[in-house]
């Protein structure tokens, strides 16, 4: 993982409109969040996120060819809003039922 100065600059397309992020990916790994995708080959594993006390922050996604995208982007999203919750709590001190 490396950090940029400024990984929104980085992320954006100059033509999109409203400065859209198109690697959204990239876009947290720049801001400290690992995303890491596993092939597991278990279909009771979707994905999980880790939080800072666990090495994270951290997203993992399970890949494997059996689960469908759409079951592995919705797991992601879930971990992700976990890990995105949590950060939000700690770093920026806000309440548990936040903004």
């Amino acid at each position: 993982m490396h950090t940029v100065k400024d990984p929104c600059s980085t992320m954006v397309s100059p033509n999109a409109p409203d400065g859209a992020v198109r690697d959204i990916r990239g876009l947290l790994e720049a801001g400290g969040v690992k995303i890491l995708l596993l092939d597991t080959k278990r279909d009771s594993f979707f994905g999980l996120s880790i939080g800072q006390a666990d090495g994270g922050p951290a997203v993992v996604v399970n890949t494997w060819d059996r689960i469908s995208v759409e079951d592995a982007i919705r797991h992601g999203e879930e971990a992700l809003a976990f890990t995105l919750r949590v950060w939000l709590k700690t770093v920026c001190r806000l309440p548990a039922q936040g903004r």
